[in-house]
């Protein structure tokens, strides 16, 4: 019998519809693909993980948010207006689901922690992330660097 308590990962995944708190949800390509259509959305936020100089480089997914892993775990306990100064945008409500992906699936797994061990309800993970998305065809939005 395997001790639960002994398992090295922070987190375990889930391909059920809901995610439960400790429970990061698990989502493939097309899933993705079909929530970029519903993007912006009051209930699902798809945050690219990302440093800028990066997004610069390969561009993102359309209609995602970025806040970079460099700003974790701090941005789960900042004020609204700490956050908006530093990433740009309003933080996204409590109960909105956060779905996380950056290149290759690592970070993206560390935000999803982050946002667990945050206390963050809903919280999901695209391992595939930006590879799988750019070999499948995924659309792609270019990203300009600031003058």
């Amino acid at each position: 019998m395997i001790d639960a308590n002994r398992l090295s990962r922070p987190y375990t995944t889930s391909n059920n519809s809901e995610s439960s708190v400790g429970i990061a949800k698990s989502y493939k390509f097309s899933d993705i693909a079909e929530l970029i259509n519903a993007l912006p959305s009051s209930t699902q936020a798809l945050i690219d993980v990302r440093e800028r100089n990066e997004l610069y480089r390969y561009g993102t997914i359309p209609g995602s948010l970025n806040i970079p892993l460099s700003s974790f775990p701090e941005v789960f306990t900042m004020t609204a207006d700490e956050f908006r100064k530093l990433i740009g945008f309003t933080r996204p409500k409590n109960e909105v689901e956060l779905i996380f992906f950056c290149q290759a699936g690592k970070r993206s797994s560390q935000a999803a922690n982050e946002a667990l061990k945050a206390g963050w309800p809903r919280v999901g993970n695209y391992s595939g992330s930006w590879l799988d998305w750019s070999a499948r065809g995924g659309k792609v939005l270019g990203v300009n660097p600031p003058n």
